[in-house]
């Protein structure tokens, strides 16, 4: 059985965070995927890739309040304009891979939006997606 490695390549470092910019930093992704596929061809392991995403998601879920719940109509439409941007952020990923030979599971950070429940401590997930 082939022992499973979790790769995470960071959204500060694939998109332009630093500078609040929604685009992707295509010179570190390609270097990135250039790196991960030099490593991994030396190696028999199952990958999971978590894609984090950025200016993409943590722009949003400031703009729209999403870190305090989901309580409003506005929050929920918040919420599928983040996803979106975030799948912005896999679809780059995705054709960065596409041209090597490398087989993964890709996860993006923002699939897992959690929700606080009202006057509870506990956390429940309300959306996931595998994006290839």
């Amino acid at each position: 059985m082939k022992n499973l490695v979790v790769i995470k390549f960071g959204g500060s470092s694939i998109t332009k965070k630093e500078e609040n910019k929604f685009e992707i930093n295509h010179e570190v992704l390609d270097q990135a995927v250039k790196e991960l596929t030099e490593v991994l061809a030396q190696r028999d392991v199952k990958v999971a890739l978590v894609c984090g995403v950025g200016a993409f998601g943590h722009t949003n879920v400031r703009k729209y309040g999403l870190n305090d719940g989901i309580r409003t109509k506005e929050q929920e439409e918040g919420v599928e304009i983040t996803n979106k941007d975030c799948d912005f952020v896999g679809e780059a990923l995705v054709a960065a891979l596409k041209h090597t030979k490398l087989r993964v599971n890709l996860y993006m950070d923002m699939m897992f939006v959690f929700r606080m429940q009202k006057n509870c401590n506990r956390l429940t997930l309300s959306h996931t997606k595998k994006l290839c």
